[in-house]
């Protein structure tokens, strides 16, 4: 068996980690500004709804922040969960060094 068999290492792609907590972070951003804008721009328009079309717009418009505040949430949680596992794969990669002699 080759001294460096392929089987005796393990790659980490950091960067790719790290990129991928701020493509999330960027995502989450991105969402929360869209959202923000929509939300000002149909408030403007609904100001002079009246009646039943004021009430359904009430109840659609809590569901709808219900469903924005749990994707906004989920994506936030990837963001962090990146972190998480980069975190702990560089603390992996700390103590497998001092266990293998730096290989």
């Amino acid at each position: 068996m080759p001294a460096e068999d392929i089987f005796d290492v393990t790659k980490i792609n950091y960067g790719g980690l790290d990129e991928g907590e701020v493509a999330f972070a960027k995502a989450y951003n991105d969402m929360v500004t869209v959202l923000d804008q929509l939300e000002r721009d149909l408030l403007a328009k609904s100001a002079i709804w009246q009646g039943q079309a004021k009430t359904v717009f009430d109840e659609v418009r809590q569901l709808w922040d219900r469903e924005a505040n749990d994707m906004s949430q989920f994506i936030d949680l990837m963001k962090q969960n990146i972190n998480v596992t980069s975190l702990n794969m560089r603390e992996v990669e700390r103590i497998n060094s001092m266990i293998f002699d730096g290989r």
